[in-house]
């Protein structure tokens, strides 16, 4: 009986052992590492300090009285809207090695430090490093990335991250803090205006944006035209649709230098746009030109390129137009004539060479078009 009652007490205990150990294991908390709450911050420009600040590439941000500032939401803005649109655009050529791709070009875009450090290194949203490379200007690999002008994806992102870093800087605008301003982001080898307009005392307002060619108001500038700033677009960072579109008249699509001096107008006052004269040179298509085109090069693209391409006269026009007259471009340096030569600013044609050198047909033909179009 004393046995038994002792084996009993061991089961007993055992039992209250191993009660013991899972009592204690369900109440012991085990805590994953916390989290560093970031702080926030207001997009406000009251909140943001305006001083000019260097990111660690050594590149200082040249802006002006308000610098650049690494906030968290402008950086928030570049990994969630930028590095998106670059990765949505460019990754055909700015990929990992691995991937192989036929061009490769540098991941650093998708670094936020170094991608602004190209932006910042400039005068205004539309004029800097990062804007000028992505426009091809200097040389780019992947072409110009914003053929339809700066309201395309890429340099739109890129104005409004500029913005985010920069709240109140000079991408535009006027010397007049408060007043109507503005800015004309981009003119088209065929003479359309895009830019923006806004009043910073009441969004609300959709001013009159007015034009004037080779020279002042009041001076000696001629009168050619306004319009109102209500569009959607790029709105240069104030709340409500302040984007604007315009067409050099015809009479000035001469291949000619020009200069456009655009004004920003509100109650019968008008103020210069800061980024403005802007030196440009626009061209028209001619009825020579077309009636050259359908009748001799279309018929030869349609057989040899329409698998691979649309083949109209207006697309074409402005391969001719890339670069521009006024920029150096000739009958044998175009993109139109170079393509199907093989390659144009590095960057290689996918049919390869279809005209064996640039004097070859098609090619001759192209030369032809130039000359008819542009003249010698």
């Amino acid at each position: 009986m004393n046995g038994q009652k002792k084996r009993w007490l061991q089961v007993v205990g055992s039992v209250s052992l191993v009660l013991s150990v899972l009592f204690a294991f369900t109440h012991c908390v085990v805590q994953s590492p916390k989290k560093t709450a970031r702080k926030a911050t207001s997009t406000s420009t009251q909140d943001i300090n305006n001083t000019n600040t260097s990111d660690n590439t050594g590149n200082t941000g040249n802006t002006g009285s308000t610098g650049g500032n690494n906030t968290a939401a402008a950086e928030d803005y570049f990994n969630q809207t930028v590095k998106t649109t670059f990765e949505a655009n460019c990754m055909f050529c700015h990929d990992l090695p691995q991937n192989n791709p036929p061009v490769p070009g540098p991941v650093t875009i998708y670094d936020y430090a170094i991608m602004k450090g190209m932006m910042m290194t400039g005068t205004s949203g539309s004029q800097n490093n990062l804007m000028n490379k992505i426009q091809a200007m200097p040389s780019h690999t992947g072409g110009n990335r914003c053929p339809g002008g700066v309201g395309d994806p890429i340099c739109d992102v890129i104005m409004e991250w500029y913005d985010l870093e920069n709240p109140g800087a000079n991408t535009g605008g006027n010397n007049n803090p408060g007043t109507p301003t503005g800015d004309v982001l981009d003119i088209t080898p065929l003479g359309k205006i895009t830019g923006w307009g806004a009043n910073p005392n009441d969004v609300n307002e959709l001013i009159t944006v007015k034009f004037y060619i080779d020279g002042e108001q009041g001076g000696a500038g001629t009168f050619i035209g306004s319009t109102i700033a209500a569009n959607p677009g790029f709105n240069g960072g104030y709340a409500g649709t302040h984007a604007f579109q315009f067409y050099v008249p015809l009479s000035y699509r001469d291949g000619t230098t020009h200069q456009l001096y655009v004004y920003a107008s509100s109650n019968n006052q008008d103020y210069l746009m800061a980024q403005t004269p802007w030196t440009f040179a626009a061209y028209t298509t001619s009825s020579a030109g077309f009636n050259f085109y359908q009748q001799n090069l279309k018929p030869l693209l349609d057989a040899q390129c329409a698998s691979c391409h649309g083949v109209n006269y207006d697309l074409h026009f402005n391969n001719l137009l890339e670069p521009t007259p006024a920029e150096g471009g000739s009958a044998t340096n175009n993109q139109l004539v170079r393509m199907p030569a093989g390659n144009f600013n590095g960057l290689g044609h996918p049919g390869g060479n279809i005209c064996g050198s640039v004097n070859g047909s098609p090619c001759n033909l192209i030369q032809q078009w130039w000359t008819i179009e542009f003249g010698n």
